[in-house]
């Protein structure tokens, strides 16, 4: 996905849809709100590139959102209290690694409708840039 002051709620759209067709009940809103903090921090920079990753287990999805900037610093503390102040959320934190920062939330759910797949990658191509 590329950053652009629409990709969070691009990603908010896409993220909701794939955990309905996993199966699984979200409270949307929260969900919604999460989704859009953890991508605004990425897309802070207003250029390049950023990859949402999902991975749902049990009743719980991980949702990561990297910005591929290596040497850029990791989310700030203040987005994290605001990601982890949603009852919504289980755990959540920031790092960076070689690739670039990464902010993340363990999101809990109810249980899937069906098993769903064990990772998967939005698909986040083809988004113009811009800000």
């Amino acid at each position: 996905m590329e950053s652009a002051r629409w990709t969070p709620n691009k990603a908010t759209t896409r993220i909701l849809a794939q955990l309905r067709d996993w199966g699984f009940t979200a409270d949307e809103s929260a969900v919604g709100e999460v989704v859009i903090l953890l991508v605004t921090e990425a897309v802070t920079g207003g250029q390049g590139r950023i990859s949402v990753h999902m991975a749902p287990k049990d009743s719980q999805v991980l949702i990561a959102v990297r910005t591929h900037h290596p040497g850029q610093a990791p989310a700030g503390h203040s987005t994290v209290r605001q990601v982890a102040a949603h009852q919504v959320v289980a755990e959540c934190g920031a790092h960076t690694s070689t690739e670039g920062p990464t902010v993340w939330a363990l999101i809990g759910l109810s249980p899937p409708q069906r098993v769903p797949p064990q990772t998967t990658t939005a698909s986040t191509t083809g988004l113009p840039t811009g800000r």
